[in-house]
């Protein structure tokens, strides 16, 4: 088994230094989530460089993530990965009128969320 933790942000965040936590979250807020494209193309170069790993199988790959990490296993899913199954627990979705860039070759998808999540519209 592999497992790939990909880091989205070049910058250190944190809970414990304010600055470099409103960095990561504007660029969270203000970027990934208002940016299809962007979160697209960030999340599938993941998806990629895991897919090119000799060690791993392409026919085998999973995805699963908690809040933003589901949101970019959305992301990938939704950008063409071929994932066999990818899990999003509490991820925001992207736009609904934004058309994927590839067609959808993600085997199983599960999305689950809370109904009174504020940051998820039902």
């Amino acid at each position: 088994m592999v497992v790939l933790l990909p880091d989205y942000f070049t910058e250190t965040c944190g809970d414990t230094n304010q600055t470099t936590l409103k960095i990561c979250l504007d660029k969270y807020f203000g970027g990934f989530l208002n940016d299809t494209a962007y979160a697209q193309t960030i999340a599938l170069l993941a998806y990629t460089a895991l897919k090119r790993q000799p060690m791993v199988n392409p026919e085998k790959i999973g995805a699963m993530g908690f809040c933003f990490g589901g949101a970019m296993a959305l992301q990938a899913a939704r950008a063409g990965a071929q994932f066999e199954v990818a899990v999003s627990l509490h991820g925001e979705y992207p736009p609904h009128n934004f058309a994927n860039p590839a067609p959808w070759a993600t085997k199983y998808f599960v999305e689950m969320i809370g109904y009174d999540d504020p940051l998820i519209p039902v």
